[in-house]
């Protein structure tokens, strides 16, 4: 009887171990978001420089197709799990003057690399892949 409980409970610890690994794991700290990040993209290179701080974001993008670069300047939210960011043309006090621009799940943010995928499911970029410089 007591090896039988014995085993029970090295098999609970087992997997209580095992879900701590996990979580761990899919932990994602914003901290790693500051610094420039880029991606590639068939027709243009898009950077963006995060400043965690002031959660500003600024994008230039260069469009192969006419060679023009564009430089954007946006606030951005992180939801209070960190998962979600929201990026704003404009942070105003009422709610119902936000410039909404895109929101985005973060699957992925480690020192080297960052996954965005968008939430608004009919758009064509739903995945981005960035590698940080």
């Amino acid at each position: 009887m007591k090896i039988h409980k014995l085993k029970i409970s090295t098999g609970l610890l087992f997997i209580t171990a095992m879900m701590f690994a996990c979580k761990k794991d899919n932990d994602i700290r914003i901290s790693r978001l500051d610094g420039t990040w880029s991606t590639t993209r068939q027709t243009s290179s898009v950077k963006y420089k995060f400043n965690n701080t002031d959660k500003i974001v600024t994008i230039l993008s260069n469009s192969s197709s006419n060679g023009a670069d564009t430089l954007i300047n946006r606030k951005f939210m992180i939801s209070y799990d960190n998962r979600v960011m929201t990026i704003y043309k404009e942070i105003y006090r009422e709610k119902e003057n936000e410039i909404f621009t895109g929101q985005y799940n973060i699957t992925k943010l480690s020192n080297k690399e960052l996954l965005l995928k968008n939430t608004d499911k009919e758009r064509s970029d739903q995945e981005i892949a960035f590698v940080k410089q």
